[in-house]
């Protein structure tokens, strides 16, 4: 993971959490039913993740367009994550925007008041490192 640059990843249960706390309708779309339009240069970025075969799918993350409370600027930035079967982890992939959907990387990390620190894979971590890392994401 750390070779192929995805260094960043959010733990399932704090997506949850992110999601229940927000006042926005959040979806997660698998990415081959993801019908909107993808910026090139994001799509160059997905097309690597694929292409790495190192996730076992590719979702996108957005506000739901439907929901009535959102304004016009609030659908906009959609983010797209790779996902492996065997794990919870969220691994970023790249995030852009459109005249849709309102959602970024760091709408997660504000809102959950998380330190990128947290959430990036280290190129030689120790067992005891991620014991920690994992007890402090834990409690948040």
């Amino acid at each position: 993971m750390y070779a192929l640059g995805y260094k960043i990843f959010v733990e399932g249960e704090l997506i949850d959490k992110f999601k229940s706390k927000t006042s926005r309708s959040i979806l997660e779309t698998k990415l081959k039913n993801y019908a909107r339009v993808i910026p090139n240069s994001n799509q160059k970025d997905i097309k690597k993740a694929l292409d790495s075969k190192v996730f076992d799918e590719i979702i996108v993350m957005h506000t739901d367009v439907k929901a009535k409370e959102l304004t016009e600027e609030e659908k906009r930035d959609p983010i797209a994550f790779g996902k492996i079967k065997e794990s919870d982890r969220y691994y970023f992939i790249t995030d852009w925007e459109d005249e849709f959907c309102d959602l970024t990387l760091d709408d997660i990390i504000d809102e959950l008041d998380l330190k990128e620190a947290d959430m990036k894979i280290k190129k030689n971590p120790d067992l005891s490192d991620l014991t920690q890392k994992y007890e402090k994401l834990k409690n948040k």
